[in-house]
């Protein structure tokens, strides 16, 4: 494990690797975003072609393959969800280039994405894409990857999707070393500084990226898996509390919207619709289709307060209870905000305003990413990370509890850190590696 995390490390601080020197690999990202031959037109869920009601009368593909739109219930609330029971694949082929870890990223276009083109794992699959049901070609490095022994792998892990959006949806996040391969139109090896160093870019690196880098194996603290007492308590009592959170049930029917044509969800806590959009893209193993997408109704902030003491660096995450989870609750970041309110000053200095009773707040960064562009329709959500330099702080409470870096790189590999806190951890550590703190 020590060669590997030596690797990483080297990696992390390589701007200007042997392959390509980071200007390039930006001239190559902002190219792409000028593609014209990806276009994408929201229609009504009506015009999805073999699309429709189902037996039960949940939303879902003819073939009855891809996911279906469902309904939840809990806390006395009903809202629409996706059911998609395949597990689906993440996967990052790694090789070393000139001595230097190198991951083979994919610049993919998705129907939701904010801009066109975004940093990607190689492997981004459902099993309907890699049993090849909508009818195209395999995702490309597909036979490569699925062919590599597990001895290869450097990370191996189940990972949840959002519980408010998807009803227990998991994937498997992989990293796996391999020879060097020859690179395809859309494929880039870049160190991980590289991709890391993204990040100045809003919405540029992709969730599934995100949440595959957040499991690596910084540090030696990955080879003990156990977690604190205190940890472990919280996880235990809150999987009692949380136990059967959310019920799956059919027939979505009376969610359907004439006028606008689209299941619109709307509770007291939780607004958005599902709509339709077209596709037309080229270099994609289908060239056109048509699909549901999720188009949120306010705006998402997602706030991670880091307590910087001395040399060490603690995080304040908070049990988040969704519907959709299997154990009805997972690891949040320190709050999530939905809301109306889109100015961002606005947000922060309300955010500094409630914090700066836990000590100095010695910086408030924020790195806009969005959420993943094959399910929703251009979500981009600021990252807020509040610095906050304080000792002794006694912040735990029922909900929330302030955690080592050891133990949150422990969680990580477990299956309690949600999508949402995996995505800002990641871009946690892009702080450390470009902002001199």
């Amino acid at each position: 494990m020590n060669s590997i995390i030596e690797n990483i490390n080297d990696s992390l601080s390589c701007l200007d690797g042997p392959k390509y020197k980071l200007d390039e690999l930006e001239e190559y990202y902002e190219k792409l975003q000028d593609n014209k031959e990806f276009n994408v037109n929201l229609v009504g869920i009506n015009s999805i072609k073999n699309w429709g009601y189902d037996k039960d009368f949940n939303f879902a593909h003819d073939s009855k393959k891809f996911f279906s739109i469902k309904r939840v219930k809990y806390n006395k609330i009903e809202n629409g969800i996706i059911h998609q029971p395949d597990i689906g694949v993440l996967g990052v082929l790694a090789t070393q280039i000139g001595g230097i870890l190198h991951i083979l990223v994919q610049f993919k276009e998705e129907p939701g994405n904010t801009n066109k083109a975004q940093l990607s794992p190689t492997i981004q699959a459902t099993k309907s894409n890699y049993s090849k049901a909508h009818g195209g070609s395999l995702p490309p490095y597909w036979e490569t990857f699925s062919s590599i022994p597990k001895d290869n792998f450097i990370v191996n892990s189940l990972q949840p999707e959002q519980g408010l959006r998807y009803w227990q949806k998991f994937n498997q996040n992989v990293i796996v070393e391999t020879d060097f391969i020859e690179e395809i139109p859309g494929f880039k090896w870049m160190t991980l500084g590289q991709v890391l160093a993204f990040s100045k870019f809003d919405n540029s690196i992709n969730s599934c990226l995100r949440s595959v880098l957040s499991l690596i194996p910084f540090n030696k603290e990955h080879e003990n898996k156990k977690l604190s007492l205190e940890l472990d308590d919280l996880l235990s009592k809150s999987k009692k509390q949380y136990r059967n959170y959310g019920t799956l049930h059919n027939n979505i029917e009376k969610f359907y919207s004439k006028e606008s044509d689209s299941f619109k969800f709307f509770s007291e806590d939780d607004l958005f619709s599902i709509q339709g959009v077209e596709v037309n893209i080229k270099n994609r193993e289908v060239p056109s289709w048509s699909q549901p997408v999720i188009m949120e109704s306010k705006n998402l902030y997602y706030v991670l307060l880091r307590f910087l003491n001395k040399n060490s660096i603690s995080y304040l995450w908070k049990i988040t209870p969704e519907p959709g989870y299997v154990n009805g609750f997972v690891m949040g970041p320190s709050e999530i905000i939905k809301t109306e309110e889109s100015n961002l000053s606005k947000i922060k200095s309300q955010l500094i305003k409630k914090y700066e009773c836990y000590g100095n707040i010695s910086k408030v960064h924020t790195i806009n990413m969005s959420e993943e562009g094959g399910r929703f329709w251009r979500v981009s959500v600021p990252h807020i990370i509040i610095d906050v330099n304080a000792e002794n702080t006694n912040l735990n409470n029922k909900d929330s509890l302030l955690v080592s870096k050891s133990d949150t790189n422990k969680l990580l590999s477990s299956q309690f850190m949600g999508m949402e806190a995996r995505s800002i951890f990641l871009l946690s550590k892009s702080l450390e590696n470009f902002y001199n703190e």
